[in-house]
C-alpha cells in the first residue's frame, strides 16, 4: 500500500501546500526533494494555508510543524463535516490506516464506524480491499472484571456486525491486528494517540502522516517530531490522494 502511495505520488504534478514554523531544516529538505514530482508552497499560518486550500489555489495540504490545536480547529470550522483522522503507519512490513489517532476523536461507536467508512474511501481509491481490525480493552474472558473493559469489548463486538464480514475483533491483541488488517481501530483517541506515539515517537517506525475525514479537500496532520522522510512522505500521499474524488 505504501508503495502504490509513493508511485501515486511521483505519478502527476500537483499544488501541494505545507506549514512550517520557523526555518526547519527538515522541512525545506523534503519539500526541495518534493519538487521533482510537484509544485511545493510553504505557509506560516494555518489559516492562511486553510484559505488557499479552500480557494483552490492550492490542491491538497500538509500541516508540518504548525500549530496542531489551531490547525484542526480551523479545518473544523471550515468544514463542519471533520471526521477525524487516520495515521498511515508502516510497521515492521506492515502497513494500514490506523485510527483515531486525536485525543478527541473516536469517542463513541458512531464515531468509529463514520471514520471507518471515510477510510474505507481512500483504501478503495487505492484499489484494497478493506480488512478492518477492531480492538479493545481486553480478552473476550476478561468480561466481567472491569466495567470499562466491557464497554471496550461490548461496543468493538457491534462495531464489528456493524461493520461486516471485512471487519473482524481483534480483542486486545494488536500484535495479531496488525499482520493481517490493512485498517486497524483502537478503543478510542486516547489509547490511539499513545499506541501512535509508541510505534512512532518511541519505536521510530515509518509514518506517512494522516488524512483528515469527512472533508472535501486533502489535508494529511503530521507531527511536529517527524523526519526530513516522513515529511517527504506526507507530501507524496498528499499528492497521490488529491486525484480522490
Amino acid at each position: 500500500m505504501r508503495e502504490k502511495i509513493i508511485e501515486m505520488g511521483k505519478r502527476s504534478r500537483g499544488i501541494i501546500g505545507i506549514g512550517m514554523v520557523e526555518n526547519d531544516q527538515r522541512i525545506l529538505r523534503a519539500v526541495e526533494r518534493a519538487r521533482k514530482y510537484m509544485d511545493v508552497k510553504i505557509f506560516g499560518s494555518s489559516e492562511e494555508m486553510i484559505e488557499e486550500l479552500v480557494s483552490q489555489n492550492i490542491e491538497a495540504a500538509v500541516r508540518g510543524t504548525l500549530s496542531a490545536s489551531k490547525t484542526i480547529l480551523k479545518l473544523r470550522e471550515v468544514y463542519p463535516g471533520y471526521a477525524g483522522r487516520a495515521a498511515l503507519f508502516s510497521v515492521k512490513g506492515h502497513d494500514f490506516f490506523f485510527l483515531p489517532v486525536g485525543v478527541d476523536e473516536g469517542r463513541d461507536l458512531e464515531e468509529k464506524l463514520r471514520m471507518i467508512r471515510e477510510t474505507e474511501r481512500i483504501l478503495e481509491f487505492l484499489g484494497v480491499e478493506t480488512r478492518c481490525a477492531v480492538l479493545s480493552g481486553g480478552r473476550i474472558e476478561d468480561i466481567g472484571r472491569d466495567k470499562r473493559v466491557d464497554e471496550t469489548i461490548k461496543e468493538a463486538e457491534e462495531l464489528v456486525r456493524r461493520v461486516g464480514e471485512r471487519a473482524r475483533h481483534f480483542q486486545i491483541l494488536i500484535e495479531d491486528a496488525i499482520k493481517w488488517a490493512n485498517l486497524v481501530v483502537a478503543p478510542d483517541g486516547i489509547s490511539g494517540n499513545l499506541i501512535f506515539r509508541c510505534l512512532i515517537l518511541i519505536e521510530g517506525e515509518e509514518e506517512y502522516g494522516a488524512p483528515v475525514l469527512g472533508i472535501p479537500v486533502i489535508f494529511v496532520d503530521t507531527s511536529r517530531a517527524m523526519s526530513e522522510e516522513g515529511y517527504l512522505r506526507s507530501l507524496l500521499m498528499a499528492n497521490a490522494l488529491r486525484c480522490m474524488e
